[in-house]
């Protein structure tokens, strides 16, 4: 297995991670919150819309740079 293969699986992994926290968010079970409302708590402040769009840039230029 490549160094290539392994970093796919662990994005996989943590991606199907999110959606399992989601879908347990939106059932209410574990009274967590689910991304909507994080995000939109988030977006209330200056420095949470910062993080925002340093994370939204720093994922289109790593995905998009080839």
């Amino acid at each position: 297995m490549s160094a290539r293969d392994v970093t796919i699986a662990c994005y996989l992994a943590v991606l199907v991670l999110a959606l399992a926290a989601e879908l347990i968010a939106r059932r209410r079970l574990a009274g967590i919150e689910g991304l909507e409302r994080a995000l939109g708590k988030l977006r209330s402040v200056t420095a949470g819309r910062v993080l925002l769009l340093v994370v939204w840039a720093w994922l289109v230029w790593h995905l998009l740079a080839r």
